[in-house]
């Protein structure tokens, strides 16, 4: 196991979320799947992405609206345990290769930034939240189906980062109950814990230092390009 590279990547991945909102699973999920396993990287990013969004959520506490999400969650938690399921029950390179589709399928959405029409009623959070939570189940990456839904929603930039945080507070919590249930906290993953978190402590500690200082939309396409090589390298 490349505990170093746990660290690195995960510090990476942590930094991204917290500077802009989104990315970590999607960047550090890629690397994980390969050296550790699906069934391991899925709750190990996991807890880290819990730990993250409980920093990020407090930090920016101020701008989460959790009215905005609520059709979400509820959805979500019961999409959770069909995505373990099917985190058992699939190949894995067929689970590397959605996952690559969604991580580079996420990136160009993006980068093109389309602007996207209004949805007027919250309805159509239950099907958002119910997909985001199967994603979420099987490869912790339920972030870009809520973005997208963010985008319908028209949320503000601030909205958008607090009410992610708000949402993987709770599903990422439900992910990691039902990998337990399975039996997938394992010696594997409890190896790998303190090299992951020991990255992402590092970076939320310089992403609040650096948050004032950085070029927010220098930073969004170096996020991008992170998200294409890590949704490239799945695919050899």
């Amino acid at each position: 196991m490349p505990g170093p590279g746990l660290a690195v990547v995960n510090f990476f991945a942590t930094l991204a979320q917290t500077l802009a909102g989104f990315g970590a699973p999607l960047i550090s999920m890629p690397f994980m799947v390969l050296w550790l396993g699906a069934k391991t990287a899925t709750p190990l990013s996991t807890l880290v992405g819990l730990l993250t969004s409980i920093f990020v959520l407090y930090y920016y506490r101020q701008h989460f609206n959790l009215r905005a999400i609520l059709t979400l969650l509820v959805p979500a938690v019961l999409g959770v345990p069909l995505g373990v399921y099917l985190l058992e029950v699939v190949d894995e390179r067929i689970i590397r290769t959605i996952l690559s589709i969604l991580v580079l399928g996420y990136a160009a959405y993006a980068f093109f930034a389309p602007k996207l029409p209004e949805l007027m009623h919250r309805f159509w959070g239950y099907g958002f939240g119910f997909f985001a939570g199967i994603l979420g189940g099987a490869f912790n990456s339920s972030g870009p189906i809520v973005a997208i839904y963010g985008g319908f929603r028209h949320w503000t930039p601030e909205e958008f980062r607090s009410n992610l945080q708000g949402f993987f507070l709770v599903t990422n919590s439900a992910i990691l109950v039902f990998h337990a249930g399975q039996g997938n906290l394992r010696g594997d993953f409890w190896r790998a814990v303190p090299w992951a978190i020991g990255g992402m402590l590092l970076a939320i500690a310089s992403g609040l230092f650096l948050e004032r200082w950085i070029n927010k939309q220098r930073f969004k396409q170096l996020v991008l390009l992170m998200l294409v090589i890590s949704g490239i390298r799945l695919l050899f």
